[in-house]
């Protein structure tokens, strides 16, 4: 099997693309890492500054789909109830019990942290790629979800990767920056990862 094209992000001698689409997993890593793995925080953080640099001049404009948006919301609010479940003496894996109990929490105790999440984004600046910049990002592609399909099948991936990847091969994006080994066998992408 054909892999990704590899790019360490930590090397600063290393020009970033024009369009770059950022993974769940950076933006976790970066700005929850209570969330994400905290072993990548500080690269991710420095990667993300990076970043933030090359798009207030222009050079890059980062760009997130709504599946990662979505993914990064649904892990905040997970972990929040699983810290809640845990409070109330379940085991952390039972969050979902204490969210169908409890719906109320996520107003009352666990949106602000949302709203953080959204503050934090804001200031990287990113485009948030919303379902009318998919129609007609590419004349003759094929559908997302037969792309989804594809990349499933072909690089072996579970669905929000794979949809993600089909947004980017729908927007004509191939660069990627994510914290997330499966996508390493992405062929046709080049995937901007911390190596070390």
């Amino acid at each position: 099997m054909m892999s990704a094209t590899l790019v360490d992000f930590t090397d600063l001698a290393i020009p970033l693309p024009s369009f770059l689409l950022i993974d769940t997993s950076v933006l976790l890593n970066a700005l929850r890492p209570d969330v994400g793995a905290p072993i990548y925080h500080d690269d991710a953080k420095e990667f993300l500054k990076r970043l933030e640099g090359e798009a207030i001049a222009g050079r890059t404009i980062p760009l997130i789909t709504l599946p990662v948006l979505e993914e990064c919301v649904f892990k905040i609010l997970q972990s929040k109830f699983a810290a809640e479940a845990k409070n109330r003496g379940l085991p952390p894996g039972q969050w979902h019990q204490v969210y169908k109990h409890n719906p109320e929490l996520i107003e009352s105790q666990f949106y602000s942290e949302i709203q953080q999440f959204r503050n934090a984004l804001s200031g990287i600046p990113v485009l948030t790629v919303e379902p009318e910049d998919l129609s007609t990002a590419k004349a003759g592609a094929a559908a997302l979800n037969e792309t989804m399909c594809l990349y499933i099948e072909s690089f072996h991936l579970l669905p929000q990767d794979a949809l993600n990847l089909a947004i980017a091969n729908r927007l004509n994006v191939n660069d990627v920056v994510a914290i997330d080994a499966d996508l390493h066998r992405a062929d046709g992408f080049t995937i901007y990862t911390c190596l070390v």
